[in-house]
């Protein structure tokens, strides 16, 4: 299963139903969408010259230019996306029109588009199915960071209805049979699972032809809020956490760098590459890329062989621009570290989550506390990290006193002081269900001190807490998932399958696509998707902040 590549081909087969030049009239997610799965180049190589919002086009005035060219447009199955192309059919702008719906399309809406296709220049509309970003090839996100009506069980949002229409989507693009189990501590959870199941047998008939099949795993982002606050420093986490990745855009000082391991595809390993071994396997990236091309350089100017040359220098330059950004990416991302002491910061972090030892570990945190070079958020993750683990061990007064630390370091404007209690209120032991988060405790321990560069340490001394993802996909690899814990919602319950899909109600992170990654091989392929993609910074605002 390959998220990005199943898109890309989505999308080629849907431009392939207007042959020669064509127009593509989108909405704000489906432009997110395209712009994902496929470049502006491949769009130009399949004869699309126009490229623009829906609303923009509607109301424009004719252009005779475009009176011969067809359109595709794709858009995802709203009452205000109908009303758009309903206002285009009446004063079309375009010869023909191939309408594409991302998802199942109401009756009632088919039946207005009719009724305004009075130049009869429909040829067809049609449901593909492509409601999700393809980030890539094992992730994949609804782009839908804020669920709390959805937790507050408002059946009749426009949320409570996008997340299952959402996955159901994902799950129809990957043509296998999905079979539903979900987390049965998770309310949310047992909600989506409902109804995404609800959804596949309205639809049976999109399955029918289905070989395989496919365990769907739904999870709450609650069960572990561990993952989302530590820094870990394989590449695409440690990018999302520093920088953020948006629509698999990284922005760095004004400068964006463009993620597509589809069209680099020597980069698909890097994102769950340690940091540490990043860097010399991209400097050697570099210093090929530069001898393959001086080695052209040097080659005789034959006039017969010009184009083979220029193609060869062509395909040079490209790689040498991924290779250095790559590399502009990773010198970034040493920077930050080294400036805000984060080899020291995750070293305890990881210690924290895994060690037994409250006072000498408070002790600890005061001390990076008042390091200059530590910045306030990095400190309050370190106190959320100690506050779920000593929860049950009568640990509040040292909370406190770490918490008093840190207020009295920095000016707090939106009551972070307080995500303590929030974070326990939603996500502290009696809220997480039948997980213990914290089964690996050892006695106690240091971190190292001194530390400043990534290339300095072993990767074993920033991995020692395990997400529990691992945990679980290690049980379903080994058919030992407890159907109590992790009911069936469809009514077919297969023996075993070798697909999963893992679901995030609250958000994924990318170390549990990384994990994912890790575990999958021939017979047990993994793959995960939520409702978002968190970073410890967007998983405070979204999942805790609310609760405070």
């Amino acid at each position: 299963m390959n998220v990005q590549t199943s898109a890309f081909l989505y999308i080629k087969k849907m431009l392939d139903t207007l042959p020669g030049v064509k127009a593509l009239l989108l909405d704000q997610d489906t432009f997110s969408y395209i712009s994902i799965a496929m470049t502006k180049t491949e769009l130009l190589e399949n004869e699309v010259v126009l490229f623009e919002n829906l609303n923009a086009r509607v109301g424009k005035p004719e252009e005779p230019s475009l009176a011969s060219i067809n359109c595709i447009i794709f858009v995802r199955p709203t009452s205000e996306n109908v009303e758009m192309i309903s206002r285009e059919l009446d004063n079309p702008h375009f010869q023909k029109y191939n309408i594409f719906f991302t998802n199942t399309s109401a009756e009632a809406h088919i039946r207005q588009l009719a009724a305004h296709d009075s130049h009869t220049s429909v040829d067809a509309v049609r449901e593909v199915f492509f409601d999700f970003y393809p980030l890539n090839a094992k992730l994949f996100s609804l782009n839908i960071p804020d669920i709390s009506t959805l937790r507050a069980g408002n059946s009749f949002t426009e949320i409570a209805g996008r997340v299952p229409e959402g996955l159901f989507a994902f799950l129809c693009s990957q043509r296998v049979k999905p079979h539903i189990r979900f987390d049965s501590s998770s309310n949310a959870c047992q909600s989506v699972a409902r109804s995404v199941s609800s959804l596949i047998d309205d639809s049976r008939d999109l399955f029918a032809t289905a070989q395989e099949g496919a365990t769907v795993l739904i999870l709450d982002r609650r069960s572990d809020p561990i993952a989302p606050l530590l820094h870990l420093w394989y590449y695409s986490s440690a990018l999302h956490d520093l920088f953020g990745i948006d629509k698999n855009v990284v922005d760095v000082n004004g400068t964006q760098y463009v993620l597509n391991e589809r069209t680099d595809p020597e980069s698909a390993s890097y994102y769950t590459m340690y940091l540490g071994d990043l860097a010399p396997k991209l400097d050697e990236r570099v210093k090929r890329i530069q001898a393959v091309l001086r080695d052209i350089q040097r080659q005789s100017e034959d006039i017969n062989d010009m184009h083979g040359k220029m193609s060869a220098v062509s395909k040079g330059q490209t790689e040498k621009v991924y290779a250095n950004s790559h590399l502009d990416l990773f010198n970034a991302l040493h920077t930050k570290i080294t400036q805000s002491n984060l080899m020291e910061v995750s070293g305890l972090e990881q210690i924290v989550a895994t060690y037994d030892s409250p006072s000498d570990q408070c002790q600890q945190i005061i001390e990076i506390i008042n390091n200059p070079s530590a910045k306030p958020l990095d400190a309050l993750r370190l106190v959320l990290i100690f506050a779920l683990h000593y929860e049950k061990s009568n640990s509040a007064n040292l909370i406190n006193k770490m918490l008093e630390t840190l207020e009295a370091k920095s000016v707090w404007h939106n009551n972070e002081m307080k995500y303590v209690d929030g974070i326990i209120r939603v996500m502290g032991d009696n809220q997480r269900g039948h997980e213990d988060l914290f089964q690996n405790r050892t006695g106690f321990t240091k971190f190292a001190r001194g530390i400043k560069s990534i290339v300095q340490v072993e990767k074993s001394a920033y991995e020692m807490y395990k997400c529990l993802l691992s945990r679980i996909l290690q049980r379903m690899r080994d058919g030992k998932l407890s159907e109590q814990d992790y009911p069936y919602a469809t009514k077919s319950q297969p023996t075993k399958t070798g697909r999963i899909i893992v679901f995030y109600v609250g958000g994924a992170t990318y170390e549990e696509m990384r994990v994912a990654s890790e575990i999958s091989r021939p017979g047990f392929d993994v793959i995960v998707g939520g409702t978002t993609v968190h970073s410890a910074e967007s998983f405070l605002k979204y999942e805790v902040a609310p609760y405070c």
